[in-house]
């Protein structure tokens, strides 16, 4: 059975904003995996949807989630917030054996 991964990591940065995206602004706006992403209300047009959809349209697939994140516009990421995602999504990579990865990208 084929073994797809899939990632998210969304922010809108502006640059002129003082103040850093930190960990804790993402931790309140979304920082999920596993079931709960795969529970998510994700928006119908989103990457994620996209992946539970194709998942669901071919049972012979296997579908996991790992890290998903978001944050509100704010100012540029805190490496924090890049490490910690990396961490999780290097993690769950690690732990499985997946013959594609789809990474939703943002920011």
């Amino acid at each position: 059975m084929p073994s797809l991964a899939a990632a998210r990591l969304w922010f809108c940065s502006n640059s002129f904003n003082p103040r850093r995206t930190r960990l804790q602004d993402v931790l309140r706006a979304e920082w999920i995996e596993g079931p709960a992403a795969a529970g998510h209300p994700w928006p119908r047009h989103s990457e994620i949807a996209g992946a539970i959809a194709f998942a669901a349209a071919r049972p012979d697939w296997h579908l996991t989630l790992l890290r998903c994140a978001s944050a509100p516009v704010g100012g540029p990421l805190a490496a924090e917030v890049l490490g910690a995602w990396l961490a999780d999504v290097s993690s769950g990579l690690q732990a499985g054996h997946f013959d594609a990865l789809y990474l939703s990208l943002c920011g």
